[in-house]
């Protein structure tokens, strides 16, 4: 990904269960995403797992700055999750 003010899909927020295996959303489930570092890329707020998906995609777009941003996952009913995301 290149920092040139562009969007790009490339998030993935999946559910997974217990045994971390991928897990079916029993409703719509729609999460809340962050980037730490919004100098370096943004995301989508708020992505939605259909219901009977197993996964949603986010699009990020970046800045004009490299670097890394810690992208953090939270839903209530769901353990919240990050990852860095290089730009």
């Amino acid at each position: 990904m290149l920092p040139d003010q562009g969007s790009y899909e490339i998030v993935t927020v999946q559910l997974i269960d217990s045994e971390e295996k991928p897990a079916e959303a029993m409703f719509d489930t729609t999460v809340t995403m962050t980037s730490s570092n919004l100098n370096i890329a943004t995301v989508d707020r708020t992505p939605t797992i259909r219901r009977g998906d197993y996964h949603a995609t986010a699009s990020v777009q970046t800045r004009y700055v490299n670097g890394g941003t810690t992208i953090a996952v939270s839903n209530p009913s769901l353990y919240p999750q990050q990852g860095l995301l290089t730009v």
